[in-house]
């Protein structure tokens, strides 16, 4: 079953460009190996600087690969297509309150 927009997450930054797809991060060498490096070490990111949601970086889910691909360029990526359920997690939480997904 071929793959569609709502099963992919896709980046740029600094003019380079990184997916992921299914679990599998391609594009530049620099940002997979970063994103990957991300997933490997559990890292928690926020994806938006005013938003106190915190999201776990890892290859097997949407969210995860949105806040690797954020890790691998803190503040310079910009997430250009990814799921509706992974925009709704960023809706603001309670003040100070955090949350990890």
């Amino acid at each position: 079953m071929p793959k569609t927009f709502a099963d992919q997450v896709v980046g740029s930054a600094d003019g380079r460009g990184i997916a992921w797809v299914d679990g599998q991060f391609s594009g530049d060498p620099a940002l997979v190996a970063d994103a990957l490096y991300a997933c490997a070490s559990g890292a928690a990111v926020r994806l938006l600087p005013i938003d106190p949601a915190v999201i776990v970086a890892d290859a097997s889910t949407p969210a995860g690969a949105a806040a690797a691909m954020e890790y691998a360029a803190p503040g310079r990526m910009v997430i250009l297509r990814m799921p509706y359920e992974v925009l709704a997690l960023l809706t603001p939480a309670s003040e100070g309150e955090d949350v990890v997904v």
